[in-house]
């Protein structure tokens, strides 16, 4: 007996998770990109691999559990004991935050285990621009066909993709569920990821965040500095320093701008001339629908578009936007969307 078809499109967190969940079928997972991992990107810096995604992840039971199945747990490092800070426009004192952890290796090391244990076809630079409903001439059978995948009939769709994606996806398919979801909105981010020459003059801090209202009061693009050299003890070991500003800034401005902006950032808030320290290397990330707003607007809209989602047969969704944003909360929501998947 054949096989049930399953199509997972996209290729991040979500996606990698749900693809290795689904039992007993054949899947194609397909990203739009020319790699794998979505939000989570770990890119080469010259002193070793580096997270300009996300860098780390609230060490729940669950996800521990998670990670020791997957072999990853001999992986895990612990973060030292610097403090985060928060900066009010003029001074900064100590707040309370949930540890972290993250791969010693940066947070590839999971999404690449996942597309491994997974067992499915992935397929990269591989933009699908809509799904359609189909029979089989031959058999009769009913199912999906995706425009840009493979010839081959689908018994079901897992949409792994932003809110925005997945409305395009499902035009065709259900027009008031794309129209649903067409209404969840989701924040632009920039990552400017920098290592300079010495950290030198920088605080003795794993991160500082920048307080509402002090960002627009005093001129500042930037939401947040991680000082990963100084958070991450694996990291304290290479040479220079390394430093990640996320800037509430529109994704498109000029390259040169949000650097410049990083950099000015960062001597308001601490001091540390980042351009007579030497910067010697430069990731410029920008992540384009990076997480959904936090409105309870917003929240109500994702909710309306995963219960009509929901009664649409032949199709799952996934994602941060109906899971709610951090690593843990979008695998155990990838898990349970592939748990119900029918796979006979």
């Amino acid at each position: 007996m054949a096989k049930t078809n399953i199509a997972v499109i996209g290729a991040g967190l979500a996606g990698l998770t749900a693809a290795k969940h689904i039992r007993g079928a054949s899947v194609d997972v397909y990203e739009a990109t020319d790699r794998i991992g979505g939000k989570l990107h770990t890119v080469a810096f010259e002193g070793g691999p580096t997270d300009i995604g996300a860098e780390s992840f609230i060490p729940t039971d669950v996800t521990r559990a998670f990670v020791e199945k997957l072999g990853l747990t001999g992986s895990l490092v612990e973060p030292s004991d610097a403090p985060t800070m928060l900066w009010d426009g003029k001074e900064l004192s100590l707040i309370d935050v949930p540890r972290t952890t993250t791969f010693r290796h940066g947070l590839q090391e999971l999404t690449e285990k996942l597309a491994e244990e997974s067992g499915a076809d992935i397929y990269i630079d591989a933009f699908i621009s809509g799904i359609t409903r189909a029979t089989d001439k031959e058999s009769g059978k009913e199912g999906f066909r995706l425009k840009g995948g493979e010839d081959k009939l689908y018994d079901h769709v897992v949409l792994a993709v932003p809110a925005p994606t997945a409305a395009l996806l499902l035009k065709q398919v259900d027009a008031d569920a794309a129209q649903a979801l067409a209404k969840v909105k989701l924040a632009n981010r920039v990552v400017v990821g920098m290592r300079f020459a010495t950290g030198e003059g920088l605080p003795e801090a794993a991160e500082i965040r920048i307080a509402d209202g002090a960002d627009g009061a005093q001129g500042v693009h930037t939401e947040s500095f991680v000082f990963s050299s100084q958070r991450w003890p694996h990291l304290a070991q290479r040479a220079g320093a390394l430093v990640r500003a996320t800037l509430n800034a529109e994704a498109h401005a000029d390259e040169d701008d949000l650097v410049d902006w990083a950099l000015d950032d960062l001597t308001k808030v601490t001091g540390f001339d980042g351009r007579a320290a030497g910067l010697e290397e430069i990731y410029v990330q920008r992540w384009f629908g990076a997480f959904p707003e936090a409105t309870d607007a917003n929240k109500a809209a994702a909710t309306e578009a995963d219960e009509m989602i929901a009664q649409i047969p032949g199709i799952s969704a996934t994602g941060a936007w109906v899971s709610g944003p951090g690593i843990p909360n979008v695998i155990a929501h990838a898990r349970a969307t592939a748990d119900e998947v029918p796979t006979a």
